[in-house]
């Protein structure tokens, strides 16, 4: 961006000149137009509306299956305490889908 400016002496004086300098709003300009550009297109809205259904599940491990702390020291036993937090979830999805008055239309058709 180029703007315009005054020399600041130059208006004390009563003559103004007029110098142009080169603005960057932030170093990160192009990145920033290319993300708003994707963020364009159709295949990014799709993403977009499967996302919700995403975040509620990740925020029901972390509310109702204390995904937020861990019970147990060590890495191996912290990623055992979440994969049964996230096996726990989907058991419950399956069998939320499966009992679902709708599930037998679909299983028919």
């Amino acid at each position: 961006m180029i703007a315009r400016r005054a020399r600041r002496g130059s208006i004390l004086r009563g003559a103004t000149v007029w110098t142009s300098i080169f603005l960057r709003k932030n170093d990160y300009e192009e990145e920033c137009r290319r993300v708003r550009l994707k963020t364009a297109t159709e295949a990014y809205a799709e993403i977009r509306r499967e996302h919700p259904k995403v975040e509620r599940k990740l925020g029901e491990v972390l509310n109702r299956h204390d995904g937020r702390r861990a019970r147990y020291h060590g890495s191996g036993k912290v990623l055992i305490q979440e994969l049964m937090a996230g096996l726990a979830t989907n058991v419950k999805r399956i069998v939320r889908l499966l009992s679902a008055p709708h599930a037998a239309l679909r299983q028919e058709t």
